[in-house]
């Protein structure tokens, strides 16, 4: 919560969170399914949010160019083609996704979707990163500089799609010693 207070959110509150949310795309079966999908109360009203959890991992093996062309039949391509139109209509605008990593688009629409779904006019992505190695943040990095907007380690920077304000952040977190566990215990 400490990204979303630093960056003018108010004081959030959690009113509820579900791991493993899955969220329909268009052109296939599988969903998107992010680390947790959370709604929470802010002081400009109620957002969707949905986690990326990177623990000393990469951000998957595609670039959106590079997926887009990985299927293994013709159909295959063209359901991709299908999934890729619904996410990028609720990204913001932009001709630079081609070198972002395929997993960020989907994770970062799904929480657009689902504001969409709910009504609400706030969504927002956030990459909780434990020791993530740095060529992750470099991939957020180029995810950032395609929404046009700047990449900062625990803020979130803001765009607008499809009149939903759109957050994106960063959240540096280490991992809990055993210390920790026992004082909540």
């Amino acid at each position: 919560m400490r990204v979303f207070r630093a960056s003018g959110y108010g004081d959030p509150v959690l009113i509820f969170a579900i791991a493993e949310h899955k969220v329909k795309l268009d052109g296939g079966n599988a969903a998107s399914q992010s680390d947790v999908w959370a709604v929470l109360k802010t002081s400009s009203g109620m957002l969707s949010l949905t986690v990326e959890a990177k623990a000393k991992e990469s951000f998957g093996d595609f670039t959106l160019e590079r997926w887009l062309v990985a299927g293994k039949t013709e159909a295959a391509v063209v359901n991709r083609k299908a999934r890729w139109n619904q996410i990028r209509s609720f990204l913001p605008q932009s001709s630079d996704f081609a070198k972002v990593r395929y997993q960020m688009l989907h994770r970062c629409a799904a929480a657009v979707i689902e504001a969409d779904r709910l009504g609400f006019e706030q969504a927002a992505f956030i990459v909780q990163a434990f020791e993530s190695p740095l060529e992750s943040f470099k991939d957020f990095e180029v995810f950032c500089e395609a929404l046009k907007i700047p990449a900062t380690k625990d803020c979130i920077s803001t765009t607008t799609v499809n009149g939903i304000r759109l957050g994106v952040g960063w959240a540096h977190c280490r991992f809990a010693t055993d210390a920790d566990i026992a004082a909540i215990a």
